[in-house]
């Protein structure tokens, strides 16, 4: 199976100005994830979709495909991941080149690790869904505390009969972990909603899927990291 790297980022950013951008722990946020489809050893190459000039530049230096600069249209807030998907693999279909999947890192999970994109690669060979993705525990329930109004305008439990009074006991739920994807190019061709795939999941550790998308985040992210590590 050819996989290809995708990097995807955008120049502006509803969780921070230019957070993909801005300095985690003295690196460029997405330098982080870039290194790391460099690094894989079983991927035949990588791209970068951006409408950042610069950052752009900087991936092709570093060996990345040239598939061009986003276009406008997919570099705003209403954009889905699964768009800017469908767009880089017909990029790449054009230049001729043979994949069977692309293997994308989100630039907000900084604290991802080798071991979890090997390990997202295992679970899409043995399963061969059209989607694999990280996963982690859910820190809430629908069957438990996660509740929802009505048509009366009441809350009420979001799934099942609302009587089961631990999270222990409540059937287990995972929490999508915006960081590691693994993805058919077969599915990409045809697909209109990322939830439409056979999706596989591979579990993530939360201190290693942490998604920065807020001040906070970023203030905590550089607190695990340097836990992480020992700093």
């Amino acid at each position: 199976m050819k996989k290809i790297g995708h990097l995807g980022f955008r120049r502006g950013s509803q969780g921070g100005k230019q957070k993909n951008l801005r300095l985690f722990l003295g690196k460029p946020l997405f330098m982080w994830s870039l290194e790391q489809l460099i690094e894989c050893e079983q991927l035949s190459h990588f791209c970068v979709s951006t409408d950042h000039e610069g950052a752009y530049e900087q991936s092709l230096k570093l060996g990345g495909l040239d598939i061009g600069l986003r276009n406008p249209s997919l570099s705003n807030s209403t954009a889905s991941k699964l768009s800017v998907w469908k767009d880089s693999i017909n990029k790449l279909e054009n230049q001729g080149l043979e994949f069977d999947a692309i293997l994308d890192l989100d630039c907000t999970a900084p604290m991802r690790e080798m071991q979890d994109i090997e390990k997202c690669i295992k679970v899409f060979k043995k399963f061969n869904p059209d989607v694999c993705m990280s996963i982690t525990e859910a820190r809430k329930n629908p069957y438990f505390n996660i509740m929802e109004e009505n048509q009366d305008g009441y809350l009420e439990i979001c799934k099942g009969d609302g009587k089961i009074f631990s999270r222990q006991k409540a059937p287990k739920v995972y929490e999508h972990a915006a960081s590691t994807y693994l993805i058919s190019k077969k599915f990409l061709q045809n697909a209109e909603f990322l939830y439409d795939a056979k999706i596989k999941g591979f579990f993530m550790p939360p201190e290693r899927a942490f998604d920065i998308d807020s001040e906070l985040d970023w203030e905590l992210a550089e607190i695990i990291f340097k836990k992480q590590n020992n700093e």
